[in-house]
């Protein structure tokens, strides 16, 4: 009988927390995640806190071939990630699930998702504008972003940008570079909160799961402070 009851309570337990998990995520009062900053901090400011990494200032090309630099993006929360036109590697894969994310998130308010080429020697914004063709992008919160030079991209993405390794040649492909498939987000405040693998289906759910995170911890901030 013992056992019995035992072997109740267990199942209840399995089957009782992560729905209070799910209340209490859908009711704007979570507290058991605070997504940490990323990068090395940058000091501390007169009042005593403590100065984190943000993301980069940059002046960029769009797919429309119109200026866009990152004033742009203030207040917005948005995901980055960084490809060239004519991978046929893991950008394609980058750019389906980022799709799925922009589905996911279409109705949250003042969010973008960002992709910069590393290529910009080829990836005009003609060329820009046949890859979004290509795969089916809905443009309206999808932004692909090229530049004058390699190295004004890889300033961007290195440890002062979006902590992204340069990429590097191919030797079995003169056209092919070595990048990362690391997206990263980043909050309405400028700072880079998470770091996944963009054609990986799991991390791409936690992606979203830490990007309601924080439309909730806004909610919660926004309510606090009125």
């Amino acid at each position: 009988m013992k056992n019995r009851t035992l072997g109740l309570l267990l199942v209840s337990v399995v089957i009782v927390v992560p729905v209070l998990i799910l209340l209490i995520i859908s009711r704007g009062t979570n507290e058991y995640k605070e997504l940490p900053y990323l990068g090395i901090p940058k000091g501390i400011d007169a009042n005593g806190d403590t100065i984190r990494h943000k993301a980069p200032a940059f002046s960029l090309i769009s797919k429309k071939n119109e200026a866009f630099n990152s004033e742009l993006l203030a207040n917005k929360t948005y995901v980055v990630a960084f490809f060239f036109t004519r991978c046929n590697s893991i950008c394609p894969k980058i750019t389906q699930n980022l799709k799925v994310v922009q589905e996911k998130f279409k109705e949250a308010p003042n969010f973008e998702l960002i992709e910069i080429s590393i290529d910009p020697k080829h990836d005009s914004a003609s060329a820009l504008m046949a890859y979004a063709k290509k795969h089916e992008v809905d443009l309206s919160n999808y932004t692909f972003l090229t530049g004058d030079s390699k190295e004004e991209i890889y300033k961007i993405m290195n440890q002062d940008g979006y902590l992204e390794l340069e990429p590097q040649p191919d030797p079995n492909d003169p056209i092919q570079l070595q990048h990362t498939p690391m997206i990263t987000l980043v909050d309405r405040d400028g700072y880079l909160r998470g770091k996944y693998d963009g054609t990986n289906p799991k991390q791409v759910e936690r992606l979203m799961d830490e990007i309601r995170l924080l439309y909730l911890k806004y909610a919660k901030v926004d309510k606090e402070s009125k």
